[in-house]
């Protein structure tokens, strides 16, 4: 059985999505031992108090049928999320996991559609807190510390795409590969005053009205992205996924959602792989 410190948690979350039929709770053998299910407009809602990964749990309920596109699967509290690159992204209770399918049509979006994601959700976060920032291609920044990550996997057909936001709690810090790092920080070190349910109920509203608008708008995404494009015209770290790091110098973003920099050689558009600032540790 829930606490009752759960139960009012539960309560805040699903009094964010206020269905017509209501919320209702299911039992799904293998998945989340307690599982509340709403449905409004063709797509569902699923909020469960904790669960290994909303993503993991995404997928089951996909494969049994029951996650239509637009869907969300979140939780209160998540224990072996991941991010970019297989890292664990751990969620305490008061910051916010939640994991959505994607319309079939954004597919063949490639680095566009994180950056799409991330563009959205900033733009919410202007509502709360100052300046917020993507760093590309995926990772949400307050003042050059991360605040939250995106990742989006496509399997079988299906795209699926995890938000995560540390929106009360700081998680233990987690270094990056080649000994760089980013610091972590919390929406609430920038008075923030919207709760994770608020924001997810703001987020996945931005998703019904924007998402698919920005994808057939490149030209406008890439004007919008540069605005908040993290490091523009710094020196970083450009890290390719073999281990190599090399210095390059972000100068903003293709409508392909490539990263366009400088290196010894010229003008680049790089299409993967990572950044970090030239900090180490």
């Amino acid at each position: 059985m829930l606490t009752m410190d759960n139960s009012s948690l539960i309560r805040a979350w699903q009094a964010c999505f206020k269905p017509e039929a209501g919320w209702r709770q299911e039992s799904i053998p293998g998945l989340a031992p307690i599982l509340w299910c709403a449905e409004d407009n063709g797509a569902c809602t699923y909020l469960t108090p904790s669960c290994g990964s909303t993503m993991d749990l995404a997928r089951s309920l996909a494969d049994g049928g029951r996650f239509p596109e637009m869907s969300w699967a979140a939780a209160v509290t998540q224990t072996t999320g991941r991010g970019q690159l297989g890292r664990k992204w751990e969620t305490a209770a008061g910051n916010l996991c939640a994991t959505i399918r994607l319309p079939d049509q954004a597919a063949g979006a490639g680095t566009l559609l994180p950056l799409t994601i991330g563009l959205l959700i900033a733009d919410e976060l202007k509502n709360h807190v100052p300046a917020p920032q993507i760093k590309w291609p995926n990772d949400i920044l307050m003042g050059k510390k991360k605040t939250g990550g995106i990742l989006v996997e496509e399997r079988q057909g299906m795209i699926m795409a995890g938000v995560g936001l540390n929106v009360e709690v700081v998680p233990s810090m987690d270094h990056h590969v080649q000994g760089y790092r980013i610091p972590a920080c919390s929406l609430k070190e920038f008075a923030c005053r919207a709760d994770a349910p608020a924001l997810w109920r703001a987020i996945a509203d931005r998703f019904n009205t924007d998402l698919m608008h920005l994808l057939s708008a490149p030209d406008d995404l890439k004007d919008r992205m540069t605005q908040v494009l993290a490091f523009s015209g710094d020196s970083v770290i450009h890290e390719n996924g073999t281990g190599e790091g090399r210095l390059v110098k972000i100068s903003g973003i293709d409508t392909a959602g490539g990263l366009i920099v400088e290196t010894p050689e010229g003008t680049r558009t790089i299409y993967s792989g990572q950044i970090n600032p030239r900090i180490t540790i």
